[in-house]
């Protein structure tokens, strides 16, 4: 056995999240947590939760209900923006990947700074994201994949986590939202769309 993988448990990944979300908020501010029932409730929940405690930020579960669809999003998305947070944390979970478009501009209608786990989320409207780079892990795993395919034993490639992690800040989301991005976070981010 072999692949890529990518880590729930790794609590620096939401600790530093949390920081970075901190870092366009204040320290003490409420973030929701926007994804399903079953990642709240499991390790990703409790590392994003001991991120929020080391990050001196409040988190505020918004659980998708039943199946993560349109409708559950807008759902959970409404309950957010009736307790008025200071920012919002997306699930890294998978299921809300094909509704990142949808949440972005969600958040943005309800002046909302959300946080996505990769670059794809910054990219279709998010605020930011800190995560690894997933086109490297795609590479990686095709390079698996090719020595397998050459003879290789699956047992004998060692399982890889990821090496490069980016943080992505969209700053036409910032001027959307009326928000200044602390230059020093600026300088830290690997990608900044203008």
């Amino acid at each position: 056995m072999t692949g890529i993988q990518v880590s729930a448990d790794d609590q620096q990944i939401y600790v530093k999240q949390l920081e970075f979300l901190r870092d366009v908020t204040k320290k003490g501010a409420r973030i929701a947590w926007l994804g399903p029932k079953i990642i709240w409730e499991a390790i990703t929940g409790e590392a994003s939760r001991e991120g929020a405690r080391q990050a001196g930020l409040q988190l505020q579960p918004q659980l998708t209900d039943g199946p993560v669809d349109e409708a559950s999003i807008r759902r959970a998305v409404a309950g957010i923006v009736a307790t008025k947070p200071d920012g919002l944390l997306l699930s890294a979970a998978t299921e809300m990947f094909p509704f990142r478009q949808l949440i972005a501009e969600l958040a943005i209608s309800a002046r909302l700074l959300a946080f996505g786990s990769n670059r794809a989320y910054p990219e279709a409207g998010l605020l930011m994201s800190y995560g690894a780079e997933f086109s490297v892990l795609w590479r990686r795993a095709a390079h698996h994949v090719d020595r397998i395919l050459k003879g290789a034993r699956p047992g004998d490639i060692p399982i890889e986590q990821p090496y490069t992690i980016e943080l992505v800040i969209n700053l036409k989301t910032a001027k959307t939202l009326g928000i200044k991005v602390p230059q020093t976070l600026l300088l830290r981010a690997d990608r900044v769309i203008e």
